[in-house]
């Protein structure tokens, strides 16, 4: 009986690892938007600059992994890719950056894969683990 526990709390933590990877993607979009682009304090209003920023999306490790990260148009775009994988885009503004990365299946990797997000040549997130990962950047980081 105890084995059957073990599945299904298995089978209710691959579920919730699914749904992990939207959580920075809607946390970006609810926070990232809607800059008027004015300094503080300043009482006018400055339109945004919109200067190109190239940036460098990577996810290390081996195997299978559910992919969420913000495209060239904003847009955040979906896959199911095999490791290592790396996708670079340009974008502009100051927008902040999200990229997530979900291990399908029921066990974790023996290894950690990583997550990592480069602006213009630097590396500005990283982050490593078993099953799920999310690296997040935005302009109040810098």
């Amino acid at each position: 009986m105890r084995w059957q526990e073990n599945v299904t709390l298995l089978m209710q933590i691959r579920k919730l690892a699914r749904g992990l990877w939207i959580l920075p993607v809607v946390l970006t979009l609810a926070t990232g938007c809607g800059s008027t682009g004015a300094k503080p304090g300043s009482g006018e209003t400055v339109p945004p600059y919109k200067k190109k920023h190239t940036v460098v999306y990577e996810i290390t490790g081996r195997g299978k992994v559910d992919i969420a990260y913000q495209s060239d148009k904003g847009k955040v775009e979906k896959s199911k890719m095999s490791l290592p994988w790396r996708k670079k885009v340009i974008v502009k503004g100051d927008d902040p950056l999200t990229l997530s990365g979900v291990i399908p299946g029921f066990e974790a990797p023996s290894e950690p894969f990583t997550c990592t997000i480069e602006r213009d040549g630097k590396q500005v997130a990283k982050k490593s683990d078993h099953l799920s990962v999310s690296c997040f950047w935005s302009d109040a980081d810098a």
